[in-house]
């Protein structure tokens, strides 16, 4: 084992962190707003060197300020299932094209901080909430 590398210092509370079904495409959400008020909550993809040991060409995908957004998963397509705070309408679990673009949600009535695929079949979401713990069947796998 070697030790840990810094392979960005760009966010400002990198949280959740995904790689997508191309193994290159790294997600990772930003919490800023608990600690940076004046930041936005982001996700930004970066693309992961060949060699595992530098990120390139960061790209910021979704930027809000209304919405705080904690750990996610990809599924097969490359859509990222976020777990998303905010209120009403908003807890839950947002889902994103490969682009930033909001194609869907599952409501919960609570944060929702952690999702991941699971099952024999990689279509049942579980995710992690303030005091529950939730499952969905999808029309979709996990990554």
């Amino acid at each position: 084992m070697g030790e840990p590398r810094v392979l960005t210092t760009e966010l400002y509370k990198p949280n959740g962190i995904a790689l997508g079904p191309d193994g290159r495409s790294l997600y990772i959400t930003d919490t800023a707003p608990s600690h940076h008020p004046d930041q936005p909550a982001t996700i930004t993809r970066f693309t992961l060197a060949e060699d595992g040991k530098a990120l390139q060409n960061p790209q910021r995908l979704v930027e809000s300020r209304e919405e705080g957004y904690d750990g996610l998963t990809c599924d097969a397509d490359g859509n990222l299932w976020v777990g998303t705070s905010g209120g009403e309408g908003i807890d839950g679990v947002s889902v994103f094209t490969p682009e930033g673009t909001l194609i869907g949600r599952v409501l919960l009535p609570e944060i929702c901080a952690n999702v991941c695929f699971t099952g024999e079949d990689r279509n049942r979401l579980l995710m992690t909430a303030s005091q529950s713990i939730y499952t969905l069947y999808t029309a979709t796998r996990g990554a």
